[in-house]
């Protein structure tokens, strides 16, 4: 526990939702226009030997991957859970279905939760489908053309988007290889630095088929983007872990104090957001969770906890694995 001067006390109830929240894995977002390559992305982050095949159809709610072997099931509007068959997605009701929660056994779901989103520019997806799943997300990895990278709406659609989340976002350049001259890439990284720096954390030009199609060569692995695109994601996932672990030594606990007295947590709240509701979510936030997501500046850090990560990707400590330093840029906070 942190000293009386410095923490906050709550009931003995509300620190352990604090704890809860704080423990719980970073979710990160896929996001970008129709055909922008997020299903590709997913392929290279979870491996196509562990991804069901089902579930990368473009015609679907956002679908949010997790750790394991459980069922899949479909979280309707009203968060009642019902069962899915991931084989007859068809029968699945976009407008009336908030996300299907999907189980695998890929590595990078030991560090964090991936919600794959549909394209924000496909004409049969209602914007409120892919709405849905922003609320729920730490971070974002938009994916982008690099032949025609950051349109005018996606600078709209992303300029609306909570600002909580550009700390923890990345912008993916996609389809890089089409960039043959270097001229061009220079050119298009110093646009995409003057109109879009401000909303991520950096941003990356990969070519995602060079990537998975790679296997176990190093070389053609960092030659195609990959190599530091990843490692920067891990930096982020793992940074988060460790920021939602310094949250909770900012608390202690108190069983005098009873849980019908909220107001112990509402006198240290934010004033409130000007920013419209979000959506009601079927994992509501208690107030203690919100607490969590206000508090973004960290008293001290935590020890990292590493998962299983990727194996072209994992991150070897104390050893000569490949590491690569991050590119220089400081934290841009909302």
């Amino acid at each position: 526990m942190s000293n009386s001067k410095t923490s906050r006390t709550v009931s003995e109830a509300a620190y352990k939702r604090l704890e809860k929240a704080a423990k719980r894995k970073p979710r990160l977002a896929l996001m970008g226009e129709f055909s922008a390559g997020k299903s590709t992305l997913m392929n290279l982050l979870m491996g196509t030997d562990t991804l069901p095949t089902q579930v990368t159809a473009t015609q679907l709610p956002p679908v949010w991957f997790k750790y394991g072997s459980s069922e899949p099931y479909r979280v309707d509007i009203q968060g009642k859970h019902h069962s899915v068959d991931l084989s007859n997605i068809d029968d699945i009701p976009v407008a009336q279905t908030r996300y299907i929660q999907v189980y695998t056994e890929a590595d990078i779901l030991e560090i964090c939760d991936l919600i794959d989103t549909p394209g924000i520019s496909d004409p049969n997806i209602p914007a409120e489908v892919w709405e849905r799943a922003v609320h729920h997300a730490d971070g974002v990895i938009w994916c982008t053309h690099a032949t025609q990278a950051w349109r005018q709406s996606e600078n709209a659609v992303w300029g609306a988007m909570p600002k909580r989340l550009y700390e923890n976002s990345l912008l993916l350049l996609t389809r890089a290889d089409k960039l043959v001259r270097e001229e061009d890439k220079v050119r298009l990284l110093k646009r995409i630095d003057r109109e879009a720096g401000k909303y991520f954390q950096d941003r990356y030009p990969v070519a995602l088929l060079e990537a998975i199609g790679a296997g176990d060569d190093y070389e053609k692995w960092v030659a195609s983007g990959a190599d530091a695109f990843v490692t920067r994601l891990i930096e982020i996932v793992e940074q988060k872990r460790q920021t939602r672990a310094a949250l909770l030594d900012r608390y202690r606990y108190n069983r005098d104090i009873s849980v019908s007295r909220p107001s112990q947590l509402r006198n240290h709240s934010k004033p409130a957001s000007t920013e419209p509701a979000p959506a009601p979510s079927a994992e509501p936030q208690t107030p203690a969770e919100n607490q969590v997501h206000e508090l973004e500046q960290p008293q001290k850090t935590a020890e990292p906890q590493r998962g299983v990560l990727p194996r072209r990707v994992a991150v070897k400590q104390g050893g000569s694995g490949r590491q690569r330093p991050p590119r220089s840029q400081e934290s841009r906070l909302a």
